[in-house]
């Protein structure tokens, strides 16, 4: 076995056949950073003044008041959490099924075969690069736009792309 095809067997969660894909907690690493910064410049806000500005609930008329202000760069980060659980791409030997919003009110969900692949991109910025990452775009013949597959913040997208080509000649054979 060639090293490029244990990487590829590597990718992903496996399940059975099947190879279940995730958005990397890398690709949100600078919003992450920033949301770490913002608790730490409250908390710090906080402590150096007795008294914070910003008071929802007074308890008790003495005075003693709570800011909520910290809980806010926390619900921030449970954001990130669901959007990164929220997409995941499950790649079949028979076809591919995209799915987004499982935690959210409206749900997409796309299921491509591989004889109606017509390209596979791989998008990817510079800091996206140097961590592994990059968006996969699979787009299917005649390229309507609804059925296209964009799945951001792929952690290792060129093996991914490697693992869809092989299913794509398996099922060619």
């Amino acid at each position: 076995m060639s090293e490029g095809n244990s990487n590829r067997s590597s990718v992903g969660r496996v399940d059975g056949d099947n190879r279940i894909f995730h958005q990397s907690w890398w690709n949100q690493l600078p919003l992450i950073l920033v949301l770490i910064l913002l608790e730490g410049a409250i908390t710090a806000f906080n402590v150096l003044y007795e008294e914070p500005r910003w008071t929802l609930v007074s308890v008790g008329g003495a005075g003693a008041a709570v800011s909520w202000l910290p809980v806010i760069p926390l619900l921030l980060l449970v954001k990130v959490a669901v959007r990164i659980y929220d997409e995941r791409l499950v790649v079949t030997p028979m076809y591919i099924i995209y799915v987004a919003g499982r935690l959210s009110w409206r749900a997409r969900s796309v299921r491509l075969e591989y004889d109606h692949i017509q390209e596979i991109e791989i998008h990817h910025t510079i800091i996206q690069r140097i961590l592994s990452l990059g968006d996969l775009v699979i787009t299917p013949i005649g390229g309507a736009d609804k059925n296209q597959i964009h799945f951001t913040g792929l952690a290792h997208p060129r093996a991914v792309k490697d693992v869809i080509r092989d299913y794509k000649n398996r099922v060619a054979n």
